[in-house]
């Protein structure tokens, strides 16, 4: 007698060798579909592939991004001290602050248990045999105990007490020091303003710093070494240094219980400096790197909108693959015809619906899984190049990113199941009967299937018009007229003091050859670096914020600005160099003057609270509006005085048909004067055109995107011309027989699929219209989306379908008609 646990037992066993069979047997019909049908094994597998590793590589991407500083210990504990302020109501984030701000904090607040600041200086680092321009960070020796950083040499409690140590990356200990032990050497810094060099000892080696790090340094200095290098003011009272504080609350304590009592510690403490309200904020550690492109003055590289950067980057991954899985969809539902008979004997003969939808579901598992091995394969040719193009080091370990790996095969399920979850249900869903008697079947899914298409060529027209508004953008900004002159100016920064106090001497020597055009010194450089600020008190003119430039009287001659007003000004002139001001339009405007030329001018400096005059002048001139900031920013009001002690970049207009020879004398120059002082120099419209190397990047992407998408899509419409022939094939001999045409034929079976295609675009425009709008917003200066950008795209799109369906069109319309008929 069989017992009850005896026949559970025999049951397990029987279903497990049911399932196993069945499971064996959709192997064996999968497997048999996928050799006995190449080209639509080829096609399915060629863009789900395709799909795959576009969708990969992007997630790699997206998954590095949002990994940034998640090694930290105290990341949750961790906050950026920034400041907001107000000015004739235009608000201003700003991440530096003053050096004595961390100690005050420690003092007030309990809640706070570290402080760290990062205070930056960019000079010559340097021994007897080598010397660079470096940017040398000091730091506090809290550092170690805040952050997870670690040293490869050295002590991390001891190697930033002392004044003038120093901790190198192994990079730069191999950069100055070859394969010599460096721990002990001595290093000598000197900063453009300095009047001599300092010596730093060697007191540790930095083990490498992830990359997913928004904190990152080469150069370490203690900050003991700023007791000596800066006077006391700059420690203990200025407000406005290229300083970063980072604090650390306690584990009991809550940012916002801080953030409360900031404003009565603002009020107490802290220099307004030229703002009208001004309130410290706290920014999560984890939202820095995020964030970071809200605040200027933030010192680390600058991250942009990460956020939306990876929204777009992954809305496009999604896109592709969701094309891909329509090629599925569409190529399995157009072969239902072929398939209808082999369903229907499978009805007659038992087999239930779920049994053959699983069936169908495991065919397209098993084409998913297929293009899967091709996707890894194209992600692993591809990571290298897709590398550059980010800029990082993203890598793809089998065996030590095992959520990433997961994350892939979830992936190749999901495109399975989702593009072959329609077909399957489609199919299953035939009437054996009425497929045995040959009925037609399928006019709903002729249905879906076009409106699939749409949806295919939507998505690919937006991405068309979206590359064409990215490259004609960049073309635009490329080309507009800056109003000034920005082809062949070298732009050196001045890192050794001796060139200064020796620039008249300099400057004689380097304009005296022909190589040269002219020269100027200037505080900063137009289109890359921004301008300082000052308060305007003149004529019915009382406290107006303005930029200033400084520079000397060369200016305008080397930038070949132009003035519409009045004279530039003229060392020959007494009291030029003084007293002489330039305004541009945009200031003309602001301070409502309808003619400024002789007006004499005050300019302040606000600080704590209290207006200091630094200059009495008069208005000598107006120059015309140029674009001193960048074009994502409208032109501000700006001042141009005379001042050489203000100036930290050389600006040298050189003959372009003698670039290397104008080089070389600048060199040899700069060196005879200036031992410390690096050949260290860029092209203004290189250094210009890379700052809006962001955006070309997001054109190639947006353009790798279109070929990608719409490759995909002409694979699929490709598939559904062939098959579509196919089933008409006897119609078609048929219409030859009877006198029909090529050109007629060919028309008749492209006609319905360029209708689509037309439909699609009619989609798109006013889609593409709205999303390239809300891009073209982030620049100040943009093209005018005209109707040819949306014609053109409609055109290409037309003719790229023309090219998908042509050659089977018209392989049909020549085809011999008695092949086509010959066993009617």
């Amino acid at each position: 007698m069989i017992t009850c646990p005896e026949f559970v037992e025999a049951l397990a066993i029987r279903m497990k060798i049911k399932v196993n069979f069945m499971f064996k047997n959709y192997f064996k019909i999968a497997l048999r579909h996928f050799f006995g049908q190449k080209i639509y094994s080829l096609i399915n597998v060629s863009g789900l592939a395709l799909g795959m590793a576009c969708f990969l590589l992007i997630s790699l991407y997206i998954q590095f991004q949002y990994s940034f500083d998640d090694f930290q210990k105290n990341k949750d504990d961790v906050y950026l001290i920034y400041r907001e302020g107000v000015t004739e109501g235009r608000v201003e984030k700003r991440a530096n602050i003053g050096a004595p701000l961390a100690p005050l904090l420690l003092q007030n607040f309990p809640q706070i248990k570290n402080t760290v600041r990062f205070s930056f200086f960019n000079g010559v680092i340097g021994n007897a045999q080598k010397r660079f321009t470096e940017r040398l960070i000091f730091s506090d020796p809290s550092l170690f105990d805040m952050f997870s950083f670690y040293l490869k040499a050295g002590d991390v409690k001891t190697a930033l007490q002392e004044p003038f140590s120093i901790i190198l990356s192994e990079k730069m200990a191999a950069k100055y020091f070859g394969d010599a032990n460096p721990m002990g050497r001595v290093l000598s810094f000197k900063a453009g303003w300095m009047k001599q060099k300092y010596d730093f000892k060697v007191t540790g080696i930095l083990q490498p710093i992830p990359e997913n790090s928004h904190i990152q340094f080469d150069f370490l200095a203690s900050y003991a070494s700023l007791s000596t290098m800066m006077n006391p003011y700059w420690l203990y009272h200025h407000w406005d240094s290229a300083t970063l504080t980072y604090i650390q609350l306690t584990k009991q304590s809550r940012p916002q219980d801080v953030e409360k009592l900031l404003p009565d510690f603002t009020a107490t403490y802290i220099d307004k400096m030229n703002y009208d309200r001004l309130e410290l904020k706290l920014l999560s550690f984890r939202e820095v790197y995020f964030r970071s492109g809200e605040l200027s003055g933030f010192l680390f590289a600058s991250s942009g909108d990460i956020r939306l950067i990876s929204l777009i980057f992954g809305s496009l991954a999604i896109f592709i693959l969701l094309i891909a899985c329509i090629n599925f969809m569409n190529l399995a539902t157009a072969r239902s015809a072929t398939r209808a008979r082999e369903v229907g004997i499978r009805k007659v003969v038992g087999g239930a619906r779920t049994q053959l939808i699983w069936q169908f579901l495991a065919e397209s598992l098993f084409f998913s899984f297929i293009a899967l091995l091709f996707a890894l394969l194209l992600v692993e040719i591809l990571l290298p190049y897709f590398n550059d193009f980010v800029g990082f080091h993203l890598s793809f370990s089998y065996r030590h990113n095992f959520k990433f790996l997961l994350f892939v095969i979830l992936t190749a399920a999901g495109v399975g199941l989702v593009s072959g979850s329609y077909p399957a249900f489609y199919l299953s869903a035939f009437n054996p009967i009425r497929v045995m008697k040959g009925e037609s079947l399928g006019r709903s899914s002729n249905s879906f299937r076009k409106i699939l298409v749409v949806f295919q060529f939507v998505v690919s027209v937006i991405l068309i018009i979206g590359a064409m508004v990215a490259f004609k953008q960049m073309r635009f900004i490329r080309g507009k007229d800056l109003g000034f002159d920005k082809e062949h100016v070298v732009v050196i920064p001045i890192r050794d003091s001796s060139v200064m106090r020796n620039y008249d001497l300099i400057k004689a020597e380097i304009v005296n050859h022909s190589s040269i055009i002219s020269m100027t010194a200037t505080s900063q450089v137009p289109g890359v670096t921004s301008q300082n600020l000052i308060l305007v008190k003149s004529e019915n003119v009382n406290d107006i914020q303005v930029g200033i430039i400084y520079t000397d009287f060369d200016y305008l001659q080397t930038l070949r600005l132009k003035l519409i007003k009045g004279r530039v000004p003229n060392a020959q002139i007494a009291n030029d160099g003084k007293e002489a001001v330039l305004m541009n339009e945009a200031a003309l405007q602001r301070l409502g003057w309808q003619h400024a030329v002789g007006k004499p001018v005050d300019l302040y400096f606000k600080h704590n609270g209290k207006m200091q005059k630094i200059y009495t002048g008069k208005m000598i001139g107006v120059i015309k509006n140029f674009n001193f900031r960048t074009l994502m920013q409208p032109i501000q009001p700006v001042f141009v005085k005379i001042d050489l002690r203000r100036c930290r970049f050389l600006l040298i207009r050189i003959d372009g048909k003698r670039v290397q020879k104008a080089l070389a004398i600048i060199h040899r120059t700069l060196t005879n004067f200036a031992p410390w002082q690096p050949n260290d120099f860029y092209f203004l419209d290189e250094r210009i055109n890379k700052m809006y190397r962001w955006f070309a990047d997001f054109g190639k992407m947006v353009s790798l995107a279109t070929v990608v998408a719409v490759f995909i899509s002409c694979l699929g419409l490709f598939g559904l011309a062939f098959f579509a022939i196919e089933r008409r094939t006897k119609e078609i001999g048929i219409r030859k027989t009877l006198g029909a045409t090529v050109t007629g034929i060919v028309s008749l079976l492209s006609r319905d699929f360029l209708k689509l295609v037309l439909t699609a675009n009619l989609i798109a425009w006013p889609l593409a219209y709205v999303l390239m709008k809300q891009v073209l917003q982030n620049f100040t200066y943009r093209i005018r989306m005209g109707l040819e950008i949306f014609v053109l795209a409609t055109l290409f799109s037309l003719l790229i379908a023309c090219f998908a369906i042509g050659y089977q069109s018209i392989k049909a319309a020549l085809a011999n008609p008695v092949e086509a008929l010959r066993y009617e």
